[in-house]
């Protein structure tokens, strides 16, 4: 979820909106504030640093760091909106005192931060800690809205292969909703009618409903709600409930099928891979990969990633499903049943395969190398196909798994 671009010292950069101008601070390790202006409102952060003029101009006199340097750690820009500054432990750090030398209205502006609020001296203000204590200067508007908005979409893989034109229809489509911690999203087995995209917050997707028990957590950027839209009348296969101040972006029904359908012309893309991960859902793929150790630990978005690919197959006692010496195509995970390595050294090491075993040759595939092994079902058993094409499009053989 995050992009990252460098800080580049003594220029404008353009960020999302914002004009942001980073400087070296003074600090025993190297350390950059920036200032910030979004539609005429500014800010300062100074980073870890030491202010206090007189001093720095004494420490230019002995020729520790040039007058220009002096005056550029000496001429904070007090004319910003917000002051967020450091006041840490002297002399690395601020000293308080030297911020109860500037005028009123300079000293209001300016929020500590570095520093506990009870070690604040009476006369400044500390910055407090916690999102719900989160400053605003310039009130939300449509167009910061949309932003945010496109920028959370652009980091979603799923929306990769949308056009401009359906990306603005999805902008235009969206419905802000809030939910408190504890309140129901929304009930297994009640009809849906609604895609979900979480804007903030973490959700808990859970089902309690005997022989399908799992419980994830998702976060900002994941989705959910598809399963139930891609049916005429489908309903939730399982709650969704806020864990925290929740903030969701939905679609309707119709929105979302004529958005990802490309305007009713037919199942785009997008719509493609969520039908693709309703039916493994169907198939309880993600009982199944919270079986496998790797599987386990990846993030939401890896693990639905690994869903929108993954093929439902059923094999039966004594099929074959590669042999020595064959092209790589597929790997697989076990849902249910036994297979076997045979004809191979892995046969003594992994004597048989069950339920939430992955099994593919990933360097064979990367590499388009013949395989080194063969695999036998010996028993009638169901498994999750992944094919060549779609692990490397999707980037799932940068993980090394076997």
């Amino acid at each position: 979820m995050f992009i990252f671009r460098p800080a580049i010292i003594g220029t404008t950069i353009n960020i999302y909106g914002g004009k942001f101008k980073f400087f070296y601070s003074l600090h025993t390790i190297p350390c950059i504030g920036f200032e910030v202006e979004v539609d005429w409102k500014s800010i300062y952060f100074s980073g870890d640093t030491f202010y206090h003029p007189q001093q720095l101009q004494a420490i230019s006199n002995q020729g520790l760091i040039s007058q220009q340097r002096c005056k550029q750690l000496s001429q904070i820009n007090f004319h910003c909106d917000l002051i967020l500054h450091e006041a840490g432990v002297p002399p690395i750090h601020t000293p308080q005192q030297v911020f109860l030398e500037l005028e009123d209205n300079i000293r209001k502006k300016i929020k500590l931060v570095h520093v506990a609020s009870k070690d604040v001296i009476p006369g400044l203000l500390s910055a407090k800690a916690g999102v719900e204590n989160t400053i605003i200067i310039i009130p939300a508007t449509n167009q910061t809205d949309n932003l945010k908005r496109l920028e959370l979409i652009s980091k979603i893989d799923l929306f990769q292969t949308l056009s401009l034109q359906n990306i603005m229809w999805l902008l235009d489509s969206m419905h802000l909703e809030i939910f408190k911690p504890g309140e129901l999203v929304m009930q297994e087995g009640q009809v849906g009618d609604k895609f979900y995209i979480i804007l903030n917050g973490i959700a808990k997707i859970y089902s309690y409903k005997l022989g399908c028990e799992f419980e994830r957590y998702n976060y900002i950027g994941d989705y959910f709600g598809e399963s139930a839209l891609i049916q005429e009348h489908g309903v939730r296969y399982a709650n969704v409930s806020a864990v925290t101040d929740l903030h969701l972006l939905s679609l309707e029904r119709h929105d979302f099928w004529f958005i990802f359908g490309d305007g009713f012309e037919g199942q785009g893309p997008v719509l493609l891979k969520l039908s693709n991960l309703a039916n493994a859902r169907q198939c309880k793929s993600i009982q199944i990969l919270f079986k496998n150790s790797v599987f386990f630990d990846f993030t939401p978005a890896q693990k639905i990633g690994i869903e929108t690919i993954i093929e439902p197959q059923l094999i039966n006692d004594g099929d074959i499903l590669w042999n020595v010496g064959d092209e790589a195509k597929i790997a697989f995970i076990v849902k249910k049943g036994c297979l076997k390595f045979i004809d191979c050294k892995e046969e003594l090491l992994s004597p048989y395969l069950t339920s939430g075993t992955f099994v593919g040759e990933v360097s064979a595939m990367y590499e388009n190398k013949p395989l080194t092994t063969s695999v036998k079902a010996v028993k009638n058993s169901e498994i999750f196909i992944l094919k060549k094409d779609n692990l490397i499009k999707d980037g799932i053989l940068r993980i090394q798994i076997f």
